[in-house]
């Protein structure tokens, strides 16, 4: 009955969303429904459960991608881009129902519970998200494993190069000093707060540490260059 019910909320929302295209969607029960107008784009999906539906309904913007991720909504023909394609098209033209109303207001009523994020929790995120092994970052990340972009002065330097410009720009900004102290909030492996002890003036800069159990310098960091003479 609840199954039903999800699918018959999701499949009322959906209808103004497709406007022109086609979208296809089968139900954990079997039926199936389609939405659009008969042009191009087209596309088929499937939902492997009835909690994946429901996961929709409760939080579209972050579940979609969540059960696309997790298999339980399955792109059977076109692509994910035709997908969203023929959701997106529109949508800013919808007027929000009185089903979304509904379950956006009972959502924020029960975030604070859903989402008590406590002090054991939010380390328990922390290590489930950084806590990778090391040769996973290896592949995308600088020699000092920095997340935040890089600064490519040229356009084709290596990234390690324009990581070090990046830096070398943060910290001519900040114009740091000795005697000065810098906050690194999200700090990830202490690259800028090794860069700013090391040689920016020697500023003492104390870091919020976000990845708990790997709170060490990568094996093969090394000691920054001098700062280019300004």
């Amino acid at each position: 009955m609840l199954g039903r019910l999800a699918e018959q909320l999701l499949a009322r929302n959906l209808a103004p969303l497709v406007v022109t295209g086609v979208l296809e969607v089968v139900f954990p029960s079997g039926k199936r429904n389609l939405f659009g107008a008969g042009t191009s784009p087209t596309a088929s999906i499937r939902f492997s459960d009835t909690r994946a539906v429901w996961a929709i309904l409760q939080d579209p913007d972050l579940n979609f991608g969540e059960m696309f991720m997790q298999g339980r909504l399955v792109v059977e023909k076109g692509t994910i881009y035709d997908v969203l394609e023929l959701l997106l098209r529109h949508a800013k033209n919808v007027p929000v129902s009185a089903t979304v109303r509904t379950l956006d207001a009972w959502r924020m009523r029960l975030k604070p519970l859903l989402q008590n994020n406590l002090r054991g929790k939010a380390r328990a995120n922390v290590a489930h998200h950084y806590d990778l092994d090391d040769r996973l970052y290896e592949l995308f990340l600088d020699g000092e494993r920095q997340y935040s972009c890089a600064y490519f002065e040229q356009g084709d330097e290596p990234l390690d190069v324009a990581q070090g410009a990046k830096m070398r720009h943060i910290a001519a900004k900040l114009l740091v000093e000795p005697g000065h102290q810098v906050l690194d909030i999200g700090c990830g492996w202490g690259g800028l707060s090794r860069y700013l002890a090391e040689v920016a003036a020697r500023a003492r800069s104390p870091a919020s540490r976000c990845r708990w159990s790997s709170w060490r310098w990568p094996a093969n960091a090394r000691p920054h260059p001098p700062a280019p003479a300004s």
